[in-house]
C-alpha cells in the first residue's frame, strides 16, 4: 500500500486516484480471509484447550 501510494502521488490526478482505490481495494480483498481465518484458528484453539482440560482439575495449595 505504501509504495501504491507513492506512486499515486507522483502520478497525480485521476489516473494516480484510480491507482490508490484498485491498490486499496485489492488490499482489503486479501486482508479480510486472512483475518477471519485467523479468528477462526483462534476460537478452534481456545475451543480445543477447554475440552481437553479436565473437570476436576483444582488449582494448588501452592499457588
Amino acid at each position: 500500500m505504501g509504495e501504491a501510494a507513492h506512486i499515486a502521488e507522483t502520478l497525480g490526478g485521476a489516473v494516480g486516484q484510480a491507482l490508490i482505490d484498485t491498490a486499496s481495494q485489492a488490499y482489503t480483498l486479501a486482508i479480510t480471509p486472512a483475518f477471519l481465518m485467523a479468528g477462526g484458528l483462534a476460537i478452534a484453539a481456545a475451543a480445543t484447550t477447554w475440552a481437553l482440560i479436565p473437570r476436576d482439575l483444582r488449582p494448588t495449595e501452592n499457588h
